[in-house]
C-alpha cells in the first residue's frame, strides 16, 4: 500500500481541483477564461519565483539543458490545459463537463501504456471500470437516459482537448523527469505558461472591462493561483514521479465525490442517493487499483 505521504499526494490534487466547482462558480461570470488562466498562473508564478529565487540562481545549466522539456510542460500542462478547460467550462453543458472529466485518467492510462510502458493489471482495469462507472453515475445524476442527451459541442471539444493536453504533460513528466526541485520546476513552467497565455488574453479583451472584476474576486484569484494552480501541480508532479502516471491519474476519479462534499458544505446543496452510489463505486474501484499496484510492487521485489 502507498505510504501516508504518497497517499496524500494522490488525493490532494483531486480534492483541490474539485474545490474549483465552488470557488470558480462566480469568478467565471465576470472574468474571461483566458484572462482568468493568465492572471491566476501569473499569481502562482510570482509566488513560486519568490520562493525559489535562491535555487533558480544556481540552476542555470539545468534550465538550459531542459529548455525543450520546460517549454513543452508549460505549453501543455499550464497554458493549453488551463486555458482550454476554462473556455470549455463556459461553453459546455455542466453535466457533459462532469462526464468528460472522467476521460482524463483514461487518456493518461492509454498514453502511458504506449509511451512509457505503464500497464494496468486485470484487477486494476476492473477497478478503473468501477471508478469510471461511478464518476459517470454522478455525472448523469443517477439517470442513465441522460447519456442519450450527450452532445459534443464546441465547449465539450475544448474540455477533451484540455484533457489530452494534460495527459501529454503528465506522461512527459514521467518519461523525462526534470532535475530541478519540484518548486523550481513549477516556478519556471508557471512563468513560461503565463507568458504563452498573454496573447490569448489580449485577443480575448484583456483588461478591457477594467480592474473592477479582478479586485472584486481577488480572494478567489489568489486561491486559484496559489492553491489550485501552484500547490496542486506540485503535489500532482511529485505523485507522478513517486506513484506513476497511471495510479496518479486514477485518483482523479475522486473529484466528483469531493465536488459533492464541497457543494454540500459550502453551497448547502443536498447529498442525494445517486451521489452515495457513485462514491461507493469510485471508492471500491480505487481500492482495487491501489491493492493491485501494491501486489505488483511486492511481486517485483520478490522476483528481484
Amino acid at each position: 500500500m502507498p505510504g501516508v505521504v504518497n497517499l496524500a499526494l494522490l488525493i490532494l490534487p483531486a480534492a483541490i481541483w474539485a474545490s474549483l466547482v465552488v470557488v470558480g462558480v462566480t469568478v467565471m461570470v465576470d472574468i474571461g477564461p483566458m484572462a482568468l488562466a493568465c492572471v491566476t498562473w501569473g499569481v502562482a508564478a510570482l509566488v513560486l519565483l519568490w520562493a525559489t529565487r535562491g535555487t533558480l540562481a544556481g540552476s542555470v545549466h539545468i534550465l538550459r539543458s531542459e529548455a525543450g522539456l520546460l517549454f513543452l510542460s508549460a505549453l501543455t500542462g499550464i497554458a493549453a490545459f488551463q486555458g482550454l478547460w476554462f473556455a470549455g467550462l463556459l461553453q459546455a453543458n455542466v453535466t457533459n463537463v462532469a462526464i468528460l472529466t472522467a476521460t482524463l485518467p483514461v487518456m493518461i492510462a492509454a498514453l502511458a501504456a504506449i509511451a512509457i510502458g505503464e500497464h494496468l493489471s486485470p484487477w486494476q482495469l476492473f477497478g478503473v471500470a468501477l471508478t469510471l462507472a461511478g464518476a459517470l453515475w454522478v455525472g448523469v445524476y443517477g439517470d442513465v437516459l441522460r447519456l442519450k442527451g450527450l452532445r459534443l459541442g464546441r465547449g465539450e471539444v475544448l474540455i477533451l482537448l484540455a484533457n489530452l493536453s494534460m495527459a501529454v504533460y503528465t506522461v512527459a513528466l514521467k518519461r523525462w523527469p526534470s532535475k530541478l526541485p519540484p518548486l523550481s520546476f513549477m516556478a519556471v513552467i508557471a512563468t513560461i505558461g503565463t507568458v504563452i497565455l498573454v496573447p490569448a488574453m489580449i485577443i480575448e479583451g484583456g483588461f478591457g472591462p477594467g480592474w473592477g472584476p479582478y479586485i472584486q474576486h481577488v480572494g478567489a484569484i489568489t486561491y486559484i493561483g496559489v492553491v489550485s494552480s501552484a500547490a496542486a501541480y506540485v503535489f500532482w508532479n511529485e505523485s507522478v514521479v513517486r506513484n506513476g502516471a497511471n495510479l496518479t491519474a486514477m485518483f482523479l476519479y475522486t473529484q466528483p465525490a469531493f465536488a459533492v462534499a464541497f457543494c454540500w458544505l459550502f453551497l448547502k446543496q443536498p447529498v442525494l442517493t445517486y451521489h452515495w452510489q457513485g462514491i461507493v463505486a469510485i471508492s471500491a474501484g480505487l481500492i482495487l487499483v491501489v491493492l493491485g499496484e501494491a501486489y505488483r510492487t511486492d511481486l517485483n521485489k520478490d522476483l528481484k
